[in-house]
């Protein structure tokens, strides 16, 4: 199954926590769509604008994947010059589909156990229900 954009881009963010700029993230994660590139892009633009025009107030801020660390470049954020991390939204969902994912493992796990434990009983009760009945007959 491919993954979601959304779960590369976290994974990608997370790979780089001391920061990436445009072309690092295009470069970098394989297979990209142009509408997933698109998506990545107005990311990148919203966090560019809420650092260069609202600065730390967050007032009618842009909805975005990233924190802009360093806005050294223009080109509305695409610049080389400047510098994102994904942004703790966005860090603590990634770490919340991991747990999801582990939990989604553990759980077939369980069952998996379950299974073997409820045939094992039930091979414990024949054997134990079959002595029993031989025992009976040879008194």
């Amino acid at each position: 199954m491919e993954k979601n954009i959304y779960i590369k881009i976290f994974e990608f963010g997370n790979k780089n926590l001391d920061g990436f700029d445009y072309d690092k993230i295009i470069q970098d994660i394989v297979g990209l769509k142009d509408w997933e590139k698109l998506i990545i892009e107005e990311n990148i633009r919203n966090a560019w604008y809420n650092k260069n025009y609202l600065g730390t107030s967050g007032f009618n801020s842009k909805e975005s994947f990233f924190y802009c660390m360093n806005h050294g470049g223009g080109n509305y954020g695409l610049a080389s010059g400047n510098k994102y991390i994904i942004n703790s939204e966005s860090f603590f969902n990634y770490l919340d589909y991991i747990e999801l994912k582990e939990a989604r493992k553990n759980s077939k796990d369980a069952q998996k156990n379950a299974t073997i434990a409820i045939w094992i009983a039930i091979a414990t009760f024949l054997v134990s229900s079959i002595l029993s009945v031989i025992e009976i007959y040879l008194r």
